[in-house]
């Protein structure tokens, strides 16, 4: 389930984004969980009723759906749980995040544990901080947020985590005349975190 909303626009991101602006708005949010409740039911009335089909795979993306209040995430999960064969011990349901939103919103992380999702995956890309700033990043990649937001996920029960990080960024001139390219810092500062999986991305 693709969920549009973010705190910031990503200059870097390919996806479909709702306007921060608007995305923020709980009135948006709940007309769009709403139509997006509805699309499960139509593909379930295409497909001649699904209570029988075995969902293999549930995972919740966006944007940022960890934006979204935690009763919109539950809400998809109890639908799909209503249409279709959905057994979490058989399956792992994950959601996305921020470094910012786990580290200041710990609540939620457990409330996403207790509606049966056990992956969460946190779109750090990178830990060199001025860089994320050009790129648009809210800032979210200080130090002490990401640290925090480790132990969040960790204190909620999470025993998979994902980081994803994005290589191949543009670089300034004198890191490109010094040849200090900054991925490697990243990579290390992300194994730091013993993170169960690590996603790459290209820029």
């Amino acid at each position: 389930t693709h969920v549009p909303f973010c705190p910031v626009r990503c200059q870097f991101c390919e996806y479909t984004v709702v306007d921060p602006k608007v995305g923020s708005l709980e009135d948006t949010q709940s007309v769009y969980f709403r139509a997006l409740r509805k699309e499960m039911e139509m593909y379930s009335a295409v497909l001649g009723g699904t209570t029988s089909k075995k969902v293999v795979g549930f995972d919740i993306g966006g944007g940022t759906p960890s934006m979204a209040r935690s009763t919109e995430i539950g809400s998809l999960i109890e639908t799909a749980n209503r249409l279709y064969s959905l057994d979490p011990s058989q399956l792992e349901i994950s959601i996305e995040t921020t470094p910012r939103i786990a580290a200041s919103e710990p609540q939620k992380l457990k409330d996403y544990y207790s509606m049966g999702i056990r992956r969460i995956s946190m779109g750090l890309q990178t830990t060199d901080f001025k860089q994320a700033k050009r790129l648009g990043r809210d800032d979210a990649n200080g130090r002490a947020h990401i640290v925090q937001a480790l132990e969040n996920v960790r204190a909620a029960g999470f025993d998979s985590f994902n980081v994803d990080l994005m290589y191949g960024f543009p670089l300034p001139q004198s890191a490109k005349r010094s040849g200090n390219d900054p991925w490697g810092q990243t990579v290390r500062d992300c194994m730091a975190l013993a993170p169960e999986h690590i996603t790459l991305y290209r820029m």
